[in-house]
């Protein structure tokens, strides 16, 4: 079983603090490597959630349940 939480990093880079991630690796002023490595992270960010959202749903567990024997002392009644 995966279990993946949420979550939210708040990640900038320190010479350009108005870039955005999302507007691609066209939007990298002058070849800025922190903000490249921005770009690279939200794209793997977006594969991962592609991935799950096409993963289809599945029963945990598909194997017929046997039910419990009953323990209880009816002889004593």
């Amino acid at each position: 079983m995966l279990t993946l939480a949420v979550l939210r990093v708040r990640l900038k880079c320190s010479k350009h603090p108005n870039f955005q991630p999302r507007q691609g690796a066209g939007a990298v002023k002058g070849a800025c490597t922190r903000c490249g490595q921005l770009v690279a992270i939200h794209e793997q960010h977006q594969r991962l959630m592609r991935m799950l959202a096409e993963t289809p749903a599945r029963e945990y567990d598909q194997r017929p349940r046997k039910e419990a024997p009953d323990t209880r002392q009816q002889q004593l009644f």
